[in-house]
């Protein structure tokens, strides 16, 4: 399983919309008793004890109930100055939620005590007050004001839902604190402040799922939570790992891309997964798109010993592909030429035979520009790898140079040339194209 976010930055989300704040183990966290699924909160009565008084539908305070659900500090900092003077216990918890986000313990206090005050039997007032305990790691005030909301109110939706936020912040306390929340949407689908917990718990339990070798369970919990949380990443990444784990590679790939393109920072999560579909594609047959996940991995930074197998699947498949691009080159089919040359470099980013074919095929197109930016890097790199060419690039590049009206360029490099290799193979054709460009002739 993924390591935990911290308590600090949990603590400001969790106030807003609840997410989770810890357990992923059955370890207890630093300081904190073994709370968890053996040591239960009592039993509540079977039906609530005092009337509960409905929610809000104050216009304000709805707004304020939605910016805090959304995480919109600013929003919500504004929204609170309108209900001053609502008398509801709602606006003194929704106030506490606020102050709790921003850091403003005395004041959730203070907001929470004004509700306890006017509203002793309201199970929402316990509640509230629980879920902010949770979220800063106070799992035994937590678990007290839960007894006493039991006490005063009986059963709640409410109380269900802080009891299944103390399971996700207890840990090993997951999988029943995603039966508690999913009690809460039963007794009520309107519950606010409920779709983060859920994704979460969610989260969380189709981690240990994963962990355990469950992948199908896995991919379950990860679709439900990320009804509630779309585009989470954490559950984008479970979803991921978890298809991965049941064969399907393809859903597996398209998330872990559209999370690269979104700029996060992947590692080397999307490349392994690319490597695992490679392998998992030539088992049922399918080379070709094997081929384009090795590809892709290897683009992504995968190197020949990460690939093994697949590094060797690459290397045959770019000899085909310059044979084929040969066939091609020589029809005159130099469209066809290029897209074979360039898969070959997918293939062999390091190939200089296919780079130098390509840069002739893209010269014969029409490409001058195209062919320079390939001959110039076969020069340097047959250069750095000490490999003597059998042909004269540097005399290629200079006609594409010259083709492209980039003159400028040409005499230094047949200069470099000259003073390389100043009796080289190609010394007399170097001098020769010299002169005529000395004369203000062409340089073919």
């Amino acid at each position: 399983m993924r390591p935990h976010r911290s308590r600090r930055r949990l603590l400001a989300l969790l106030v807003a919309a609840l997410p989770a704040c810890g357990g992923g183990d059955d370890r207890p966290g630093a300081g904190e008793p073994a709370v968890g699924p053996a040591d239960p909160i009592p039993a509540a009565p079977a039906a609530p004890l005092a009337p509960q008084i409905p929610r809000s539908e104050d216009p304000e305070l709805v707004a304020l109930r939605e910016a805090l659900e959304a995480g919109d500090l600013v929003a919500a900092a504004r929204r609170v100055l309108a209900v001053e003077d609502v008398e509801r216990p709602d606006a003194d918890l929704l106030r506490a939620r606020l102050c709790a986000l921003r850091g403003d313990s005395v004041g959730a206090v203070r907001a929470i005590e004004s509700a306890r005050a006017d509203h002793p039997d309201q199970g929402r007032v316990y509640a509230a007050a629980a879920e902010i305990h949770a979220a800063a790691g106070r799992l035994e005030a937590a678990r007290d004001e839960i007894r006493s909301g039991l006490a005063a109110s009986g059963p709640v939706p409410e109380l269900e839902r802080a009891q299944g936020v103390l399971g996700i912040c207890t840990p090993g306390g997951a999988q029943p604190g995603l039966a508690h929340l999913l009690r809460a949407r039963e007794l009520d689908p309107d519950l606010p402040f409920l779709d983060t917990p859920l994704s979460q718990a969610h989260l969380l339990v189709g981690n240990l799922a994963l962990a355990n070798q469950d992948a199908p369970m896995a991919v379950a919990h990860a679709r439900l939570g990320l009804v509630r949380a779309p585009g989470s990443r954490e559950l984008e990444r479970l979803l991921a790992d978890a298809l991965a784990g049941t064969g399907q590679y393809e859903e597996a790939v398209e998330l872990l891309e559209a999370q690269l393109a979104r700029g996060e920072d992947m590692g080397g999560t999307l490349a392994l997964t690319l490597q695992r579909a490679a392998t998992g594609s030539l088992l049922l047959g399918d080379k070709a798109q094997a081929l384009q996940y090795y590809a892709r991995a290897r683009e992504l930074g995968l190197n020949e010993e990460e690939l093994g197998f697949g590094a060797e699947v690459l290397a045959a498949e770019a000899v085909r592909a310059i044979e084929a691009g040969m066939l091609d080159y020589e029809s005159g089919h130099f469209a066809a030429a290029i897209e074979l040359f360039e898969w070959a470099l997918r293939c062999e980013p390091g190939s200089l035979e296919a780079r130098n074919h390509l840069a002739v095929s893209r010269f014969r197109s029409g490409d001058p520009d195209g062919a320079a930016g390939d001959w110039r890097w076969v020069l340097e790199t047959a250069r750095e790898r000490g490999i003597a060419l059998p042909e004269p690039v540097h005399l290629n590049l200079a006609r594409a140079l010259f083709q492209a009206g980039r003159l400028e360029e040409i005499p230094p490099l047949l200069a470099d040339y000259l003073e390389r290799e100043p009796e080289g193979e190609w010394a007399a054709e170097t001098r020769q194209m010299q002169a005529r460009l000395a004369e203000g002739g062409s340089g073919e």
